[in-house]
């Protein structure tokens, strides 16, 4: 994710700082100006186009992630100049002229963040280190521990690594990856996107949905205590009403369940030299066994389309003898649940998520 994005959902360079100050605890310091300190001290670049931190002394090879990232373009003519643009933006003699966000480092182990590379994301940062084959990711300061909790414990017990990256050690807030250079798959070009589009739903449907499938009588009374819960810390009660009054029926069924990814998007499949690699696990938890699948399809991380929805549920194979209104009444509770999850953490547009959540709780059937 492009850095200009995340500005609208917070302060980055704040957040950056904050993250980075609580991680290293005093073995390293930041800070957005100069350290009166007569210590050395390096000067972090980010480019906010892009989506990295680096100093003049980072290794090249760091920058690898960025350049499968965003050098390609699914538009035939864009696809040159955005590699060309993209190179130029990850050369040291560029980048420290061409960044929007600026900070700075000093302290006693300054050589251990030296030739790294620093990365956002939605709740967490990953800092690259291509000579150890590593990415570390962080948790964002004042972000809810789960965001990263539920990742380390379903990728160390439950998860197999065959379509993600492998992982390799934790601790309370982090874990250690494999590094995993690839290209987003809507990147792709029409006939790439559409070949790694059918192969990672396979994967889905035969690595993923089947992890402890079982149905829960209770999966529906579980979800709505917890989005009436979160409604009302925001003192949305006319939507708490109509939350109550649009599940009634749902409560009373059985729901098959297993271990969802929770943002099964073209933006978190990669096209790598190892096939496809699914990333960015932190929304992973137990969910119907439709959810990743009708989010996948249906685009639903762009935009949702009750046409669209319904399409993609009328050509699910397995119903578990659940009628299309009731899958698609599902998905949305789902989606609600999922959204509301991100209100304390995107504060920046609070309100747009709002709006979204009571288009969708109007959209119950």
């Amino acid at each position: 994710m492009r850095l200009s994005l995340l500005e609208k959902r917070e302060s980055v360079l704040d957040v950056m700082l904050s993250t980075l100050n609580d991680f290293y605890k005093g073995k390293i310091s930041f800070s957005e100006y100069l350290p009166k300190t007569k210590e050395p001290y390096l000067i972090f670049y980010g480019n906010k186009y892009l989506n990295y931190f680096g100093s003049k002394l980072c290794d090249s090879t760091n920058f690898d992630v960025v350049k499968k990232e965003y050098s390609n373009a699914n538009s035939f003519w864009k696809k040159p100049i955005q590699k060309v643009l993209v190179n130029l933006a990850t050369k040291p003699m560029f980048y420290s002229r061409l960044f929007h966000y600026k900070f700075y480092a000093h302290g006693p182990d300054l050589d251990t963040i030296s030739k790294l590379l620093i990365m956002g994301g939605n709740t967490r940062m990953r800092i690259i280190n291509a000579l150890k084959n590593e990415t570390q990711v962080i948790l964002k300061t004042g972000y809810p521990d789960s965001f990263i909790q539920n990742e380390i414990f379903y990728r160390s017990t439950q998860i197999k690594d065959d379509f993600s990256p492998k992982f390799l050690r934790s601790t309370q807030n982090s874990f250690t990856e494999s590094l995993t250079p690839g290209i987003p798959i809507n990147r792709l070009d029409d006939l790439k996107y559409k070949s790694c589009k059918n192969e990672a739903f396979d994967i889905l449907k035969t690595n993923y949905q089947t992890v402890n499938l079982k149905k829960d009588p209770a999966y529906i009374n579980t979800v709505v205590d917890k989005i009436s819960k979160l409604l009302s810390q925001h003192a949305l009660n006319d939507e708490l009403d109509l939350l109550n009054k649009a599940t009634q029926d749902l409560k009373r069924l059985s729901i098959p369940v297993s271990v969802s990814h929770g943002d099964y998007q073209d933006a978190n499949i990669l096209l790598t030299q190892q096939g496809i690699k699914v990333i960015d696990w932190e929304t992973v938890g137990t969910r119907s066994v439709f959810y990743d699948e009708i989010c996948f399809l249906a685009n639903a991380r762009v935009s949702i389309d009750k046409d669209r929805l319904f399409s993609v549920i009328e050509n699910i194979e397995d119903k578990h003898n659940l009628h299309d209104i009731e899958i698609f009444n599902l998905f949305l509770l789902e989606e609600i649940e999922y959204r509301l999850g991100h209100i304390s953490v995107f504060k920046k547009n609070k309100d747009e998520l709002i709006t979204k959540i009571k288009e969708l709780l109007y959209l119950f059937q």
